[in-house]
């Protein structure tokens, strides 16, 4: 019988991060978030029309299971760029 070595899941997750854990990483949506419909209320639009937003990548948006969130300082910052006519 072949007899691998044992890998430690703590250092497994470090090496697939690339970072040691419990660091925030920037690359990420951070909080608060916003769901669809509340992202849509707050930028006075249909959620059909945040969806093509988020789909022409111009907020930031995560998907959590089957819910979708906006970060809502994407939509600050969306909204500022005045690209809402």
């Amino acid at each position: 019988m072949r007899q691998y070595d044992r890998i430690n899941p703590k250092d497994m997750g470090e090496e697939i991060l690339g970072e040691p854990q419990g660091e925030i990483l920037s690359d990420f949506a951070q909080p608060p978030l916003l769901t669809v419909g509340e992202a849509a209320k707050y930028l006075g639009v249909s959620r059909k029309t945040l969806y093509r937003i988020i789909e022409m990548g111009q907020v930031t948006a995560v998907r959590a299971g089957k819910a979708t969130l906006i970060e809502k300082e994407s939509l600050d910052a969306f909204k500022e760029a005045g690209m809402l006519t």
